[in-house]
């Protein structure tokens, strides 16, 4: 902030949890749980990133259950103009493991209401599908064990 031609540091107010949260959007559907994107990484700079959905395991592609997982993802992300994502770090592929979050509206448009009211989470006052537990609870993958 400038003020006299003095630069001063104000908060942002957010928490630490968004520090990590990127503005991206799909460039393609791999399967149910990996998506390639273009992150906005802020100052006009962009990543093109493959995403592995955290703690989450959607069936492989090859059988019918994989191809329902991806069919639904790619329906979610059909209509909606960009993703929010929070990571912290990549796999041992150099995925980035990540949250995904997809506006409310965008998916209203193309896949109907959440199946459940825990798959919805608010930011910055818009409400988002949380798709990592949107795909857990209508049973199109499973949670990660370790």
């Amino acid at each position: 902030k400038l003020e006299s031609g003095i630069y001063t540091v104000v908060s942002s107010k957010r928490e630490n949890s968004a520090l990590y949260t990127y503005k991206a959007w799909v460039e393609r559907v791999v399967d149910g749980d990996t998506q390639f994107v273009k992150i906005d990484l802020g100052f006009s700079t962009v990543l093109e990133q493959y995403l592995r959905l955290r703690e989450i395991d959607s069936p492989e592609i090859s059988t019918s259950e994989g191809k329902k997982a991806k069919a639904f993802v790619e329906k979610c992300l059909k209509t909606a103009p960009y993703i929010l994502l929070t990571s912290s770090r990549s796999d041992k592929y150099d995925r980035y493991l990540s949250d995904v979050f997809v506006p409310l509206q965008g998916v209203k448009a193309s896949s109907g209401r959440p199946s459940a009211p825990e798959a919805l989470v608010k930011y910055d006052g818009e409400e988002y599908l949380y798709l990592n537990n949107e795909l857990l609870l209508r049973g199109l993958a499973k949670r990660m064990t370790a």
